[in-house]
């Protein structure tokens, strides 16, 4: 039998051919394969999204936090798995830079990590609270809190101060380390984040 495709490819010349088989193929992948992925990346985007989506509140800076560490380490871990580009391992070093930043910022322990030093020296920090009978503006029934420490005698007015010296420079030192990782996250997004792609 004679086939009248055969000779179909000797027709054109080889840049002709190749030519028309990509715009074919690309043709049938436009209409039967990318809606299908197109669905299935959405349902896979809506299953891993949702917890995050689901607790998410309008009124507080760290539900914001949230939500780029998610897509940040989403991009990082797609880069990394598949390498399409040539500075692929300088752009996953800078997402993952951003996200662990990203992660210091939501536990926002920085004034934990500041005041170990006073609490190695004067012990761990305790508040008590002591009922107040009249506090000269006729309101009783309230109540004042008392803090001290497990290594710090009160009487002692030199440990006192050294104390609230202590603790003053750690909330100095916590709020520093704070605006360190603010401007690490956005610093590093405004110079890099038109090259995180893939």
């Amino acid at each position: 039998m004679l086939n009248p495709f055969k000779n179909l490819k000797d027709k054109f010349d080889s840049h002709e051919w190749w030519e028309c088989k990509f715009y074919w193929s690309n043709r049938i992948d436009d209409l039967f394969v990318h809606p299908f992925r197109k669905v299935m990346y959405g349902v896979q985007n809506l299953s891993v999204w949702f917890k995050v989506i689901w607790y998410d509140r309008d009124w507080d800076y760290c539900f914001l936090y949230t939500m780029l560490h998610k897509k940040i380490q989403r991009m990082e871990q797609h880069i990394d798995k598949h390498r399409n580009h040539e500075n692929f391992q300088r752009d996953v070093d800078n997402l993952k830079t951003i996200r662990l930043a990203l992660e210091r910022l939501m536990e926002h322990d920085y004034l934990m990590e500041a005041a170990k030093e006073v609490e190695d020296r004067f012990g761990e920090l305790h508040m008590n609270f002591e009922e107040v009978k009249d506090d000269h503006k006729g309101r009783v029934g309230l109540s004042r809190a008392i803090f001290s420490r497990d290594k710090l005698d009160p009487n002692n007015a030199e440990d006192v101060a050294l104390e609230r010296e202590m603790v003053k420079k750690s909330w100095v030192d916590a709020e520093e380390a704070e605006k360190k990782d603010l401007a690490l996250v956005f610093d590093t997004l405004k110079e890099h984040v038109r090259e995180f792609w893939d």
